[in-house]
């Protein structure tokens, strides 16, 4: 899923949870609606979901990711 603007410019991306790779699930669930730059922070490990649903980010993130990624 991918919404996008009119010049072609996403805003919101369908992440897995679980990767697909090892899940081979589609299923709602297994999945989160997050805007590019936090889709390839989480794919990168530089967040996590818990349990409990909270986000957690790594402790190796330095002011360089942060800004890569928008994270602030």
């Amino acid at each position: 899923m991918r919404l996008e603007s009119t010049f072609g410019h996403s805003f919101i991306d369908a992440c897995h949870i679980m990767p697909f790779s090892v899940s081979h699930d589609d299923i709602v669930n297994n999945g989160l609606a997050l805007c590019p730059n936090l889709h390839r922070a989480f794919d990168r490990g530089l967040i996590t979901i818990e349990s409990a649903y909270s986000i957690v980010t790594s402790k190796h993130i330095n002011e360089d990711i942060i800004n890569a990624y928008s994270l602030n």
